[in-house]
């Protein structure tokens, strides 16, 4: 069995078993893959920190066939603001979500891992609202997948404008003033909305998180982005309503 030692968070846990878990790790140069962790459930374990969702570590891996085997782990970061707070917990796993079953496994995508340990970070630290950071998460996110962009040009009928305002999710992005009447689900965004969907396309890196935006943008933009993803991305997201249930009794 080869050993292999990676840098990786992990993106989704199930039990197997009373002590073992099998984990899905998003691991740098490697991709999301399958591993089990033997004993991990046990509270003696040096498995059971960095075997926590949401814990970003190093971990020594020895594969077998076609699974891998977790035999060491240390947490280099594990998140644990997120996982005591219910709406943190919750906005989290939906992003944790929307990349388990939106990414092929074993594709190298550095850059989105960079993207979740950035908007988890900022959750964490209570830099800005769970939902703003998740909303930065969405639309970076679709950017990185090649979905989303803003490059003056409509995504109905393909013609340059530099004056875009209105949004539709069925054509894929912004759309100019003469399509806008031949598309139903046309949206006229408000100027907060475009202003942050600009700053957050136009940028990498921390500097995404350093500003927030009104309740009512917040909620345009979520909305936007929720159907935008059903779209085309993925339309079966169980934290969806782990998210909504949480605004509601807040």
């Amino acid at each position: 069995m080869a050993q292999e030692k990676v840098s990786a968070m992990v993106i989704k846990t199930v039990d197997a078993g009373e002590s073992n878990l099998r984990l899905k790790l998003f691991c740098m140069e490697k991709g999301i893959i399958n591993v089990f962790a033997k004993g991990a459930k046990n509270t003696k374990s040096k498995l059971l920190a960095p075997c926590q969702l949401f814990t970003y570590g190093n971990y020594v891996l020895f594969k077998g066939g076609d699974f891998y085997t977790v035999s060491q782990g240390e947490a280099v970061e594990s998140f644990y603001e997120i996982r005591t707070d219910l709406t943190k917990l919750a906005y989290g796993s939906y992003i944790l979500e929307l990349v388990e079953k939106t990414i092929p496994e074993a594709m190298e995508e550095n850059d989105v891992l960079r993207l979740i340990y950035m908007t988890l970070e900022a959750m964490a630290k209570g830099r800005i609202k769970s939902s703003t950071a998740a909303i930065i998460f969405q639309v970076k996110f679709l950017q990185l997948s090649g979905l989303l962009d803003i490059d003056n040009v409509c995504t109905s009928c393909g013609e340059y404008n530099e004056n875009m305002d209105y949004f539709s999710c069925k054509s894929g992005g912004f759309i100019c003033k003469n399509c806008k009447d031949n598309i139903f689900d046309s949206k006229r965004l408000s100027s907060g909305a475009k202003k942050a969907i600009e700053y957050i396309i136009g940028n990498f890196g921390r500097k995404m998180f350093n500003f927030e935006i009104s309740e009512s943008v917040r909620k345009e933009l979520f909305d936007i982005f929720e159907i935008f993803i059903k779209i085309h991305m993925c339309d079966n997201l169980k934290t969806l309503d782990f998210v909504k249930k949480c605004e509601s009794i807040l």
